[in-house]
């Protein structure tokens, strides 16, 4: 079952997954990894001494190529007692591909199919699109 919470409920050290609903000229970003027919948010696990968001912003990255990129906590989440932090990034720019697992980024305003996660990574853009909009009314 998968539960929201506040961002930063989580100890950092219990974090041990981050996910990245960014956002590229007002469409959100997808990636395909080179083993996979489906679609994910660009996400990854927290390496030994980096924090969620310095993970967040190396994946984001490695991922997609952002280059010049604003990035915050959105969410902390558990999942099969599993803790993770969800994060918003607003892309400013995007670099060349590094040639890591990625094989391709697309940009749209729904989440495509087939899609890795369809029991998380739906819910996480569903969240972020709130926060947006939350976002803009603040302004």
């Amino acid at each position: 079952m998968l539960t929201f919470l506040q961002a930063n409920s989580h100890n950092d050290e219990k974090i041990r997954f981050i996910i990245i609903c960014a956002r590229y000229k007002n469409q959100w970003l997808f990636v395909r990894n080179k083993n996979r027919t489906s679609y994910e948010l660009p996400a990854g696990h927290i390496e030994d001494l980096e924090t969620p968001i310095e993970a967040a912003a190396r994946e984001l990255y490695e991922e997609t190529g952002a280059v010049d990129f604003s990035i915050i906590p959105m969410v902390d989440y558990c999942f099969n007692d599993k803790e993770g932090r969800v994060f918003f990034a607003d892309v400013n720019s995007l670099g060349e591909l590094p040639d890591y697992e990625i094989a391709e980024i697309i940009s749209a305003n729904y989440h495509p199919f087939p899609q890795t996660y369809p029991q998380l990574h739906p819910q996480f853009l569903k969240y972020a699109k709130n926060f947006v909009r939350g976002m803009k009314n603040e302004n």
